[in-house]
């Protein structure tokens, strides 16, 4: 096997998505041509585009894939660049003879931060044996906002799921008023925005000034995140406290198997991150997640003095979402203690 690793270039993008048509045989490529382009050749924060992918081959046949989504992020008192690692595939016809290694290697080899999310359970002796470090989390919370959840799970019935989601919403609607916590939801007003303002940029670097690690988002990298993403419809919201902006929350549904609609938190910032006020934060994006459909939210990343307040308000708290991180001009370094100093919980980055 005469393996190598290269950079994507223009050339491989016809072998590339006959790659991944290989790999996704169900997913509209179409429709991911055009996500595909916009991570990793239009990311504001991309000093080198042709780093973005690193692909392995054997021969002229691409055996292997790792993308990576560049973000500056500050370190203790460095900024350093960071890359997400995404879609990391081998062909099965070569898994087991150490090509996901080489590809990771490869990865940390391109950035001075590498960070791994969602990182599933068979996964993560092989981070942790190539120097990486878990980061710790509290477990993800799943609230149920109907019984499509269930449902869906246990039958294939299109039209039972959804008969179940009409009829027990109000079910739950109920259940949670009388838990009182959707009232907490009435001190905050959520604003619609169809992009971040300009005053948000004053909130953001304070809220970078306050941590020990975290990563450097700016106005105009979330706009290209949120705002002009061609991967989801993500609903931004301004956060008020009475008269004043407190930050912002950024939320959407994703499309899960057997007709599941899964809400979620994908990034959020609050400038008096109290734990009353991101309850009743919690509490508004029930409510608004509720609106839109979704049989349940989910929650990945919240301080773990919120644990108590999520169990009342009826979450099921399950597997932590897997992060792993490494410096790698340090690669001894255990980040765990920083994130603990910082926040590495405000925001939620698990799905593009």
């Amino acid at each position: 096997m005469a393996l190598k690793m290269v950079s994507y270039e223009e050339g491989l993008e016809e072998p590339l998505f006959d790659f991944y048509r290989h790999m996704y045989p169900s997913r509209d490529l179409n429709a991911y041509r055009r996500t595909w382009k916009w991570v990793y050749f239009s990311n504001p924060d991309e000093p080198n585009p042709d780093e973005a992918i690193i692909l392995a081959l054997d021969g002229d046949q691409i055996v292997g894939h790792l993308g990576t989504i560049a973000m500056p992020y500050k370190l203790g008192d460095d900024v350093v660049l960071a890359r997400l690692g995404c879609d990391l595939m081998v062909k099965p016809d070569y898994r087991d003879r150490g090509i996901g290694v080489f590809l990771i290697r490869e990865w940390t080899q391109r950035c001075e931060l590498a960070l791994a999310m969602g990182v599933n359970v068979g996964a993560r002796p092989l981070y942790r044996r190539l120097g990486w470090h878990a980061i710790p989390l509290e477990r993800t919370g799943i609230k149920m906002l109907s019984a499509r959840y269930y449902v869906a799970r246990m039958t294939a019935n299109a039209g039972l799921t959804a008969a179940s989601h009409i009829l027990t919403r109000p079910f739950f609607r109920v259940a949670d008023a009388r838990r009182g916590h959707l009232a907490a939801a009435t001190r905050l007003f959520l604003e619609p925005w169809h992009e971040f303002p300009e005053q948000i940029d004053k909130l953001l670097q304070a809220r970078i000034a306050r941590s020990s690690m975290t990563q450097l988002r700016t106005r105009h990298r979330l706009n290209w995140r949120f705002a002009r993403s061609p991967a989801c419809d993500y609903r931004i919201l301004g956060v008020h406290h009475g008269e004043s902006l407190v930050g912002y929350v950024v939320i959407g549904l994703v499309s899960m198997p057997q007709d599941r609609r899964s809400g979620r938190i994908f990034d959020w910032v609050l400038s008096e991150p109290t734990p009353e006020l991101r309850t009743a934060l919690w509490s508004a994006c029930l409510h608004e997640l509720d609106g839109m459909g979704a049989d349940h939210m989910r929650i990945s990343m919240y301080p773990g003095e919120d644990t108590a307040w999520l169990r009342k308000a009826g979450f099921l708290l399950k597997e932590p979402l897997g992060v792993f991180m490494r410096d790698n001009r340090q690669p001894q370094r255990d980040l765990g203690a920083l994130v603990a100093q910082g926040d590495i919980q405000e925001g939620d980055s698990d799905a593009w």
